[in-house]
């Protein structure tokens, strides 16, 4: 994910839809902006009016996976990007 002036970009380096149903600072504090899911394209971006607080250095992002459950992972921002530390999903 990108931090940009008043929205957030979802990035997708996948072949593969991702169905976003969670933005959020933590597990039940979703982000200003973001109501309902999303599809984000396969090797695509998606720009969001999703606000993230400049002082927030956590976003939580939910996915539904190929059985219909919600997987959340916890990626880790700094002032521009978010990124996921190492590849596994948050429990």
């Amino acid at each position: 994910a990108e931090r940009n002036v008043g929205h957030l970009t979802l990035r997708n380096p996948t072949p593969y839809y991702i169905t976003v149903a969670w933005l959020g600072t933590d597990r039940s504090h979703r982000l200003s902006g973001f109501s309902e899911g999303v599809m984000v394209p396969p090797l695509g971006s998606l720009p969001l009016k999703a606000v993230l607080p400049a002082e927030a250095r956590a976003l939580w992002v939910g996915y539904i996976d190929d059985y219909g459950g919600l997987q959340m992972n916890r990626y880790t921002c700094d002032v521009l990007n978010c990124t996921l530390k190492d590849g596994k999903t948050a429990s």
